[in-house]
Parts: structure tokens; C-alpha cells; sequence
């Protein structure tokens, strides 16, 4: 986040993690596998489709993390744009949130 002069300025609970990080050596600030922490993808999998899915079960759900929600709307938008179109020939709006950043607008 910026500051009204346009300094970047951490806020209070990013800096309390690093001071955390830099003085616990089991942690780390490592980049993530590509797909994220799987336990992560696991559990929010299960969250939003509840552990006994037949889609779990089935091995047909799958999630994966994404850098940040700009992101995700990114790939979420990509996904559709592949896959749906299979389904879907004609043109499908994808709609953004107004106001919104500027990043939202994937292509």
C-alpha cells in the first residue's frame, strides 16, 4: 500500500511477519511450489465444495493459488476464456467490479 505522498508503506502486520521471519530460522519467505501450498488448495477445495464431494472423491476438483486477487480474476478470466468457449462458441462478458484497478483487465 502507498501513502497519500505516494511512499510505499507496509502495513503494521507485514512488518510485525518479517521481524517474525527474520528471527525464527524454521520459517521462511520462500516462493511457493507453482500450484501454492498444497494443504492450502486441499482444505479450500473441500471448503468450498465440502469434504465428502463427489467431485473430491471423484478426483474432478482441483484448485491452485494465485499471486494476489488481481491474479486471480486473471486466471479465473483465462480459465473461461479456454474452457468455456468449448461449450460456449459465442462470445461470454466477463464482468468487472466499478470502480476497479486497472490491472482487472487481463487479456
Amino acid at each position: 500500500y502507498y501513502a497519500e505522498n505516494g511512499q510505499l508503506c507496509p502495513l503494521p502486520v507485514v512488518r510485525k511477519v518479517q521481524r517474525q521471519i527474520c528471527h525464527d530460522p524454521t520459517l521462511s519467505h520462500e516462493y511457493l511450489p507453482v500450484r501454492g501450498l498444497q494443504e492450502f488448495n486441499t482444505a479450500t477445495t473441500a471448503l468450498l465444495l465440502g469434504k465428502d464431494s463427489i467431485a473430491i472423491v471423484e478426483k474432478r476438483a482441483d484448485s491452485i493459488q494465485t499471486p494476489g486477487g488481481i491474479g486471480a480474476l486473471c486466471m479465473g478470466a483465462q480459465f473461461l476464456k479456454r474452457w468455456y468457449t468449448i461449450t460456449h462458441p459465442k462470445p461470454v462478458a466477463i464482468y468487472v467490479s466499478s470502480p476497479s484497478w486497472s490491472e482487472c483487465f487481463c487479456h
